[in-house]
């Protein structure tokens, strides 16, 4: 994982319990094809008991049309469980 996510996860410890429950979903692009980071970042989410909503998509390099798609439509299906959440009744 980049330093830089690591760093935004070790500030967000403080607020953990706040997100908690919250949809999420995961992206990677970079200079491989391994999915090692996506891995790393979903072990986070899981950390932080986040709700995965989706598997997450690793793409090598630049983003392909192939890629793009896919990431609309993990968008969507985090939209959608977004919207899903904030219609539930809260006590």
């Amino acid at each position: 994982m980049a330093g830089v996510m690591k760093d935004f996860f070790d500030r967000a410890l403080s607020i953990r319990e706040r997100v908690a429950g919250k949809p999420i979903v995961a992206f990677t692009s970079g200079g491989g094809s391994s999915n090692s980071t996506v891995l790393s970042l979903e072990r986070m989410i899981s950390s932080f008991r986040l709700e995965k909503v989706a598997d997450g998509i690793v793409s090598q390099g630049g983003p392909s049309e192939e890629n793009l798609k896919a990431c609309k439509k993990l968008g969507e299906t985090l939209a959608r469980r977004a919207l899903e959440r904030a219609e539930v009744p809260k006590d």
